[in-house]
């Protein structure tokens, strides 16, 4: 559903009002990774004030991506089984990814990003609210009538702030929004 989804959504940024709050967080110059970067979109724009590393398991957003934003580095990988290194990344964005990642994985990832980041660098995550571990079937304009399975673990408040101090986070601010569910 990949090329659907672009077609889509195409210059359209879902959380304009988060990437600047990220932008202002974050000050350039420097390396940002986009965690679960899909098409591209956001990476694109904040391409704008950082150099850019995108990190993609999808092999077909990591193409679109890689045609539509020739000035990021896009690596096609799963940030679960991917070294991102140590000490590489003022910021980190991670816009609708973590959660797609299962509780046996977690602790690790969110060490790995806490890792990955330089002293003071920032980690700006946005996660699906709820309690659990799910499987959605969405239909949505870009797919077809039998939809997409996808796979979900829903964060409350508590369960992201923990996860984050476990990895050597520090929670600079929680805050909740809704869109097609409560982030």
């Amino acid at each position: 559903y990949a090329k659907s989804y672009h077609a889509q959504n195409v210059g359209k940024l879902v959380a304009q009002e988060q990437l600047e709050e990220f932008v202002s967080m974050v000050n350039p110059p420097a390396r940002v990774l986009d965690v679960g970067s899909g098409p591209g979109h956001d990476s694109a724009y904040l391409s704008n004030k950082y150099s850019v590393t995108g990190i993609e398991p999808s092999k077909s957003f990591y193409e679109i991506a890689c045609y539509d934003c020739p000035e990021v580095e896009f690596i096609n990988a799963d940030v679960v089984n991917y070294d991102i290194g140590v000490n590489q990344y003022k910021g980190i964005w991670a816009r609708d990814s973590l959660h797609h990642i299962h509780e046996a994985e977690l602790d690790n990832v969110f060490r790995k990003l806490s890792n990955s980041r330089v002293e003071g660098g920032i980690l700006y995550a946005i996660v699906r609210e709820g309690e659990g571990e799910i499987l959605e079937k969405e239909t949505k304009a870009y797919t077809d009538e039998d939809g997409l399975e996808r796979f979900y673990h829903l964060f409350t408040g508590q369960e992201l702030t923990n996860r984050a101090e476990k990895a050597g986070l520090k929670l600079v601010k929680l805050d909740h929004t809704q869109r097609s569910h409560k982030w």
